[in-house]
């Protein structure tokens, strides 16, 4: 006789496979073929089509007569009561501006979730990074700024995130894009735990590390007010570093 678990486990293998046909596509997608999709998942086309076909039946893919598949308006709506569940904008939509304002970058408020950032808001400058950020788009944490400070306020361990630590903010260049310098500070949530990261972009053609930490003092206090405002902790009253 099955067991309840032996059940569950059968499943759960069908619903990871169909999130991961989901995953497969990018921000820079519109549409992927049934073989794209195939190969970007590692499954047989089969499977693949009959997961399609039943995602596209729940409307989170719709599928064009010659084969290729986009996601549809479940995927969107899902997206964007993600976004309504954090009901921030209030708060942090008038930082992004006020840092694209000051600085003339590209500003970006990061949610951090399990081992990923995810860009929640952005806010373009008037001299546009050209990083090809979206919002929505998942980024690891190991790479860029943003993920950095991240990984530092929840206590990874080396000494470049002791530094972090001691400077409450983090630069980086050509991290995880060779044309980019970024600078963040980590912003924190209820139960002092880190909800995120605010971020800078620039071009390094047109940015050094000097000019772009020139602006750490004032995104610290952004970060601090952004904090408090979100139920968390200050960061630091001033800068140390």
């Amino acid at each position: 006789m099955t067991s309840n678990a032996e059940h569950q486990a059968a499943g759960v293998g069908p619903v990871l496979r169909a999130l991961r046909i989901l995953d497969a596509f990018s921000s820079e997608d519109c549409y992927l073929s049934l073989a794209e999709i195939s190969a970007r998942c590692a499954m047989h086309k089969t499977t693949v089509l009959r997961l399609a076909r039943t995602l596209g039946s729940a409307q989170y893919l719709v599928g064009r007569k010659d084969g290729a598949w986009r996601l549809g308006p479940a995927a969107g709506w899902l997206g964007n009561r993600y976004q309504a569940s954090f009901d921030q904008a209030f708060h942090i939509e008038p930082v992004l501006n006020e840092l694209a304002r000051k600085t003339g970058e590209s500003a970006v408020f990061y949610a951090h979730e399990g081992d990923s950032r995810i860009c929640l808001y952005r806010i373009d400058g008037p001299h546009v990074a050209r990083d090809h950020i979206r919002v929505g788009q998942r980024l690891p944490l190991a790479q860029g700024s943003a993920g950095k400070v991240i990984l530092a306020g929840l206590g990874a361990e080396g000494p470049e995130y002791d530094q972090i630590r001691r400077n409450h903010y983090s630069i980086t260049q050509g991290d995880r894009d060779a044309d980019a310098i970024s600078l963040s500070v980590p912003i924190y949530g209820s139960g002092w735990s880190v909800t995120g990261s605010i971020s800078i972009i620039a071009h390094v053609s047109r940015t050094t590390r000097e000019q772009i930490k020139a602006h750490a003092g004032h995104m610290i206090h952004l970060g601090n007010q952004l904090s408090v405002a979100l139920g968390g902790k200050q960061v630091v009253r001033k800068l140390t570093a």
